[in-house]
């Protein structure tokens, strides 16, 4: 059996990872580097949830309406870049508030830049660019360079999944159907986030009804101190009635 498993064939093991579960981590992305190669409907959702948990941001696309809406509405985040200098791709001076760059060409146009020793280490390369040539050549690019991808296309070709995002409070919840069924993720994501939602309600609830008792037991307790007080105050011109 263990011969068996050694030399299972390439067809083999891609077919076992259609029932291998995927484990789920959470990364600290605050000031990290991703690369998002495309800016369609799939990146540009990606990419705004990448910038809530604070990555820095480089999207690659010849033209997209949500990084032309930003730059419309002159978003502070946003830096528009046609070129990048021979050195590779850097953050200009003064740009420190900037967490979208938007190289605006094909990614063969930026491909060598990007990588160039003084570039950025890219932790996460999402491809979704929808041009199957593109995106595996980003994979490939990135995965040589230590970065995990996703190839938004094509999972057999992803290291992770992008998950659906639930959050409520400071609990965050990803969900995925490992790839294979986005609708049945997209399902689950709603239910949790209608859940979380309804749990949120109910917390505030709570917080509210002990905020209340709490507020009517130190009520309580002033007034029950306001009675001994006069009690005492009573008994004390009694006293001195009594003399």
């Amino acid at each position: 059996m263990y011969n068996r498993i050694n030399v299972q064939s390439q067809k083999d093991r891609l077919g076992r990872r259609e029932i291998v579960a995927y484990f789920p981590l959470f990364f600290e992305l605050e000031e990290k580097w991703v690369l998002v190669v495309g800016a369609g409907s799939v990146a540009s959702r990606r990419i705004r949830v990448l910038l809530e948990f604070g990555a820095r941001v480089a999207a690659v696309a010849p033209e997209s309406s949500f990084l032309e809406g930003a730059a419309g509405e002159k978003d502070k985040r946003l830096l528009v870049l046609d070129s990048v200098p021979e050195e590779g791709f850097q953050t200009p001076p003064g740009a420190d508030s900037v967490r979208l760059y938007w190289l605006r060409g094909t990614y063969e146009m930026f491909r060598e830049r990007l990588f160039s020793p003084s570039s950025p280490s890219f932790f996460l390369v999402i491809a979704a660019s929808g041009a199957e040539k593109t995106d595996s050549l980003a994979a490939c690019d990135g995965r040589t360079k230590g970065a995990f991808v996703n190839v938004a296309s094509d999972r057999l070709q992803s290291d992770f999944y992008f998950p659906g995002i639930a959050q409520a409070g400071s609990v965050t919840a990803g969900i995925t159907a490992g790839g294979r069924d986005h609708r049945l993720a997209r399902q689950a994501s709603e239910a949790v986030r209608e859940l979380f939602a309804q749990k949120e309600k109910d917390w505030e609830r709570e917080n509210s009804g002990q905020k209340n008792a709490g507020r009517e037991n130190c009520l309580g307790n002033l007034k029950a101190e306001r009675r001994k007080d006069q009690d005492r105050g009573k008994t004390r011109k009694g006293e001195r009635l009594d003399e």
